[in-house]
């Protein structure tokens, strides 16, 4: 379906990579504990801990600093294109003209014949496509507390 191409084609103002993306695992935002959780008595008197957090900040003057993640992110897209016809329209092109005229006598009671017609039939066809996108994969670059100097802010 892609083109197995490593090099990146220019879309606007950003480089796209053609070749197939390749599926990643989910990444897991909860925080996961590595050590026993009954020595954690903390997390479970405070279920609601980030809200106490949310409520401190604004109460407080606070000290607030900026990370930056460079990433690269790719998500896998399909298109699957479909074609559809709509009603058809006959027109007749020709007189018609009949032919192979046979009867099977009076005892089967059938007649045969052909009868051939010219005609022109308009058939309106729908063409279009659905894109399908799968789950996307990151690959984390590096983490600074500098500006991402060289990158511009998308045009959403």
């Amino acid at each position: 379906m892609f083109k197995n191409n490593d090099s990146p084609m220019k879309w606007g103002r950003f480089r796209v990579h053609t070749a197939r993306a390749k599926p990643r695992p989910p990444i897991h935002t909860e925080y996961v504990e590595d050590y026993d959780s009954e020595a954690n008595t903390e997390k479970q008197q405070h279920p609601s801990f980030s809200d106490d957090c949310k409520d401190l900040a604004s109460k407080h003057t606070t000290c607030v600093r900026t990370a930056f993640q460079r990433a690269v992110v790719s998500v896998p897209v399909a298109v699957k294109p479909f074609s559809l016809a709509g009603p058809t329209n006959t027109l007749c092109c020709s007189e018609p003209i009949v032919t192979n005229v046979r009867c099977t006598g009076v005892k089967d009671r059938i007649c045969y014949f052909t009868i051939t017609q010219e005609i022109c039939v308009e058939v309106p066809i729908h063409f279009g496509a659905e894109a399908h996108v799968g789950e996307p994969g990151v690959e984390c670059l590096q983490t600074s507390l500098e500006d991402c100097e060289d990158c511009m802010e998308s045009d959403d």
